[in-house]
């Protein structure tokens, strides 16, 4: 059972401050089976990405909406996320080191 923390961390990292897309509860089962939040933040950016693949830029008079960025801004976070996971485990790995063997 995930804790109001992880789930608040979450919703931070997804930009979903209210239960209105995502309940505590749905989060709450996905943190079960994804323990680390940002691969699961990353999972849920591709998904919001997927919902506003259809949408088009719109023009009218004075006013320009360019809703298909919201498509590449969703692929950019996720992107984000992911980067942020291999830095992560790469800087995790140590350096391997060598010394003389000393003989007696």
């Amino acid at each position: 059972m995930a804790t109001t923390e992880q789930i608040s961390n979450l919703r931070r990292l997804i930009d979903e401050p209210t239960p209105e897309t995502y309940s505590d509860t749905a989060l709450s089962a996905r943190i079960d089976e994804v323990p680390d939040i940002r691969i699961l933040a990353g999972t849920i950016w591709r998904e919001k990405a997927a919902t506003y693949a259809g949408l088009i830029d719109v023009k009218e008079g004075n006013s320009d909406r360019k809703m298909s960025q919201l498509h590449k801004q969703a692929l950019v976070m996720a992107e984000s996320l992911s980067a942020a996971d291999a830095a992560d485990l790469i800087g995790a790995r140590r350096p391997g080191r060598t010394r003389a063997i000393e003989r007696p």
